[in-house]
């Protein structure tokens, strides 16, 4: 059998190879599936990390909102209004490790920068994280977010004290050259 294939070549000139432009053909094919296939990646890996940054920027405002959930609750337990030790206007940061300070010391100054209808990134204070206590203000390395929390104090005309406080909590950060941020707004009302 072997003697007869070497024979047909012969007599009708054809070899069993690969012309020039069929290899052309398939390396071009195989170049577009792998080109595709690296594109998808890519934007696979981008989605991912901008997800990973919308929830972190997601947890961090609630966060914020549950900080100032506890020192209202502490007032409550002590008997002392419930918007005692939380200042109103402005721009407030705060972290876990300042909320167990000593009282009068839970909330941090604001970032004079900071407006709360346009947020400012380049001159906002940047949180740290330290894997073992999370995001705080007080040492870790810095990552890409910063918080700021903005305290509305709702009063009834015929009462002095506090009935409702608003507090919105702005998570802002860069990724990719663009500057992005999330809101999370929680209404807390005088129960007692």
């Amino acid at each position: 059998m072997f003697k007869h294939e070497r024979f047909l070549n012969k007599i009708s000139g054809h070899k069993k190879s690969f012309s020039l432009v069929e290899v052309l053909v398939a390396v071009s094919v195989l170049l577009l599936g792998t080109v595709g296939v690296m594109s998808l990646l890519a934007t696979a890996i981008t989605t991912a990390a901008s997800a990973q940054s919308n929830l972190i920027a997601a947890y961090l405002a609630q966060e914020g909102i549950e900080i100032i959930r506890k020192i209202r609750d502490e007032n409550f337990i002590a008997n002392k209004n419930m918007d005692q030790q939380i200042p109103g206007g402005g721009s407030r940061r705060v972290d876990w490790i300042q909320a167990g300070a000593s009282p009068g010391n839970q909330l941090l100054g604001g970032d004079p920068q900071q407006n709360k209808t346009t947020p400012n990134y380049g001159s906002c204070t940047k949180l740290k994280y330290d894997p073992i206590y999370g995001y705080n203000y007080s040492f870790g390395t810095d990552s890409v977010f910063c918080r700021n929390i903005y305290i509305t104090k709702n009063t009834v005309v015929s009462t002095s004290s506090t009935d409702e406080l608003i507090i919105e909590a702005q998570v802002v950060w860069s990724q990719r050259g663009f500057v992005k941020h999330f809101i999370a707004e929680n209404h807390l009302i005088d129960w007692r």
